[in-house]
């Protein structure tokens, strides 16, 4: 599917109907030489997947925070109306008009990350952590703050 869809990239950006993007990115390094059809048809293919699953997951958490606070929402309505109105959609160039909005998703990422926070910890030794027995050589991510900062607890990478 992947190399199938870069084929038909190749084509449009051949005839004009395509602007620059990652694939085009892919194709070039592909012609270079660098990358294999399979390399550059799966490099463009994978990075569309990973954007776009943590593109839904976050519009998911979106929708449960709007429907949690209600006000927030009209609140950002607000905003947009005030700052865009209602004949077009925001766009990059006004994201410094828009605050209220950049405060939304700075929330919405920091209260429910789409992926874990922070590099892979092994426990260097056994540790007990809010009474709960952390066992040396346990795999484990810490995404609580306050678990990275414990004194009693010594971690390896």
């Amino acid at each position: 599917m992947f190399e199938r869809l870069m084929s038909d990239l190749r084509q449009k950006l051949q005839s004009g109907q395509f602007e620059d993007c990652l694939g085009a990115s892919s194709l070039e390094a592909e012609d270079r030489g660098d990358l294999s059809k399979k390399e550059s048809a799966w490099l463009a293919g994978v990075m569309f997947l990973a954007g776009a699953d943590t593109s839904a997951g976050a519009l998911h958490v979106l929708l449960l925070a709007m429907t949690l606070y209600p006000n927030a929402l009209r609140r950002a309505h607000e905003e947009l109306d005030t700052v865009i109105g209602r004949d077009r959609l925001p766009c990059f160039q006004d994201q410094k008009d828009l605050p209220y909005i950049n405060a939304i998703v700075k929330e919405l990422l920091r209260w429910r990350p789409i992926a874990p926070i922070g590099a892979p910890r092994r426990c260097a030794q056994d540790n007990w952590y809010k009474g709960y027995l952390i066992p040396k050589g346990q795999l484990f991510n810490t995404n609580d703050l306050n678990m990275s900062k414990a004194s009693n607890c010594t971690f390896t990478i």
